[in-house]
């Protein structure tokens, strides 16, 4: 079984309440972790955020959900200031905030293209540029994100979605290149 000790470290998981996002909120937490994810605070989901939230402490773990819209920078510079001044360091992020809707390219609408970039493009970007400074200063950070199968296939059932998930292996490449050296190393999954 792989060990993984994460113990005193703080990451952060932009959408990390459902699906692959509450995996890696668990698998953070219990690797030693003080884990804080964001969620849309979508009521619909309410009862399952609370019941994974309870389990994770009831186990002794230091995670904690925050309501964000990834989509809005202030919102998530917000949480990473408080991450920061709360425990002054934040080690990982993992930017997980993601949406797809199937459907033709024709039928893609100006403001449905721009909707999806935001959601799978932007929402990383305004995370990145928020994470860097404690990052940078601290001389050492991971970023990750989290990719898709689209990117080489053209799959996933929409173009937006397969030209925003290109564009994280984009990013991805750009912040390998400009801040592996100064300690900060970026990955896609």
């Amino acid at each position: 079984m792989l060990a993984i000790d994460l113990g005193g470290k703080v990451a952060l998981v932009l959408g990390g309440s459902r699906g692959i996002g509450r995996g890696i909120t668990e698998t953070l937490a219990r690797a030693g972790a003080t884990t804080v994810f964001t969620h849309t605070g979508n009521p619909k989901y309410a009862e399952h955020l609370t019941q994974t939230l309870r389990r994770l402490q009831a186990e002794g773990y230091r995670v904690e959900a925050v309501v964000a819209d990834a989509c809005r920078p202030e919102d998530t510079d917000a949480v990473v200031k408080r991450l920061v001044d709360e425990h002054g360091r934040l080690d990982a992020l993992l930017a997980n905030v993601g949406q797809n809707l199937a459907r033709p390219a024709e039928e893609t609408t100006s403001d449905s293209w721009r909707h999806f970039l935001d959601i799978n493009l932007s929402s990383a970007f305004y995370a990145v540029r928020a994470v860097l400074p404690a990052m940078l200063l601290a001389g050492d950070g991971r970023i990750i994100f989290i990719g898709s199968s689209a990117v080489f296939d053209g799959g996933g059932g929409a173009i937006d979605y397969a030209a925003a998930k290109a564009g994280i292996v984009g990013m991805m490449r750009y912040l390998a290149r400009t801040y592996a050296r100064r300690g900060i190393r970026t990955h896609v999954v």
